[in-house]
């Protein structure tokens, strides 16, 4: 059996070019009228681009493409149960992927659809298309390049388990990828609460323990330490005044930026370690006590 797939990319870069991706995927740089592309999805040109105008890159309409084509037995898809088990399969390899490549970029790199085509050896085909959740992401193309420390540690998170050997540091990365497809509110409130899944256990004084220990954490300088600090606890105020008093969130961008690389740099650093919260928290409380002239009030 021939098996074909095609998604086209939302917020992309031509440096995904660089990558080699896993289970037979690849990413195409194409333009948006092609016959391939209006074939495969069954469209319009006009159609086409109605649909996918916002997944352009510039004003020739190049777009970039995640596809796959190679050859299967049927026997190894009964394997697996049945036909549709196979694409679950297809599509969850797939966006293992785009989730890996996210966590590595500053970037909301994602796809709004699957598209597959199987043809047998009698020539029957089976044709569809999976609307997929990350649909939600803003669709706004800011352009990100990937230097070659990423593009190494992209590879590497390919070869490595996933989910993440360690559960705790896999639960962190799930809030911080469900992140990607909430409003700014919602995605602040969830942000934060992943840095209170990793800085803090049962305690009081919560925003002041988790801005210090965050600071300690991530900061490399008194002076990187202390603003840290300051705009953990800003964060975190935002997030309380619009839980529990519906205060706007403002420059909700910047915050989430902030948020997401800080969060991105734990997840890298600890998911393929066996390392403990216990642990890591008493760690930062000793750092916390030798640096209490960075921290006012204490």
């Amino acid at each position: 059996m021939e098996v074909k797939t095609c998604s086209i990319m939302y917020n992309a870069s031509v440096d995904l070019l660089k990558i080699n991706l896993q289970d037979n995927y690849k990413f195409n740089k194409r333009f948006l009228g092609e016959q391939t592309l209006l074939t495969f999805f069954d469209e319009t040109p006009m159609g086409l681009r109605r649909k996918y105008q916002e997944a352009c890159l510039d004003e020739d309409l190049t777009i970039i493409t995640i596809e796959s084509q190679f050859n299967i037995s049927e026997q190894e898809i009964s394997e697996l149960g049945c036909e549709q088990q196979f694409i679950f399969e297809l599509l969850t390899q797939l966006d293992r992927q785009i989730r890996l490549i996210r966590l590595v970029c500053d970037c909301t790199l994602h796809f709004s659809e699957f598209r597959y085509i199987l043809t047998s050896l009698e020539n029957r085909r089976t044709v569809g298309t999976i609307p997929h959740i990350d649909r939600a992401i803003k669709k706004i193309n800011v352009p990100f390049s990937i230097n070659n420390n990423q593009l190494e540690l992209i590879q590497n998170c390919f070869t490595t388990p996933y989910p993440f050997i360690n559960n705790w540091v896999y639960r962190v990365y799930d809030f911080f990828d469900s992140s990607f497809i909430l409003d700014d509110e919602k995605a602040l409130i969830i942000l934060i609460t992943a840095f209170e899944m990793i800085f803090l256990k049962k305690e009081k004084c919560k925003k002041e323990k988790l801005a210090k220990r965050s600071a300690v954490y991530f900061g490399d300088s008194d002076e990187e330490i202390f603003h840290i600090y300051q705009k953990i606890k800003l964060c975190y105020s935002e997030r309380s005044n619009y839980v529990h008093e519906g205060k706007s969130i403002q420059d909700s961008d910047n915050k989430l930026h902030f948020l997401r690389n800080l969060l991105r740099k734990f997840i890298l650093d600890f998911k393929d370690t066996n390392k403990i919260k216990s642990v890591l928290i008493q760690q930062l409380k000793l750092k916390v006590d030798g640096l209490r002239h960075l921290f006012p009030n204490t």
